[in-house]
């Protein structure tokens, strides 16, 4: 069973966190919170215990790269990435799973890098460039 309307309401949530974070550089938790019960919700159903523990091995693969960010540039690495960037990433991870996940991150971070560059900016909102991302691997077909 693949419950596809929760992958449409995970998609309206990540809108609604791009279009907050590009507007205030902010994600709201309340939204956050709502996008990880879609993502976890989806897991059950789709396998049950198999299906959450499997959307939680995402979150925490995900988070991997960014708790050795961390560790390695410190208090410094919050001049890149909020908070809710790295809650972000953890709902994708559990959302798309871990590879998938890790190559959205890595064309989001490139992108946010370029855009950064180009306009000249300090600060790219990081959330927005993860749903131009996602949408883009959706109309490739490469994310189903």
């Amino acid at each position: 069973m693949n419950p596809q309307w929760l992958d449409a309401a995970a998609g309206c949530l990540l809108l609604v966190l791009a279009v907050s974070d590009a507007r205030r550089m902010r994600l709201p938790l309340r939204w956050m919170a709502l996008l990880y019960l879609c993502v976890f919700l989806k897991g059950w159903l789709v396998g049950n215990w198999v299906g959450l523990l499997a959307a939680l091995v995402g979150v925490l693969v995900v988070w991997l790269p960014f708790g050795l960010m961390r560790l390695i540039l410190g208090k410094r690495a919050d001049q890149w990435l909020g908070g809710g960037d790295w809650l972000l990433a953890g709902a994708l991870g559990a959302w798309l799973g871990p590879s998938m996940a890790l190559a959205v991150l890595a064309v989001s971070f490139a992108l946010s890098a370029i855009l950064g560059f180009a306009l000249r900016r300090r600060r790219v909102p990081f959330a927005s460039v993860c749903a131009l991302v996602v949408a883009a691997g959706w109309a490739g077909g490469v994310l189903t």
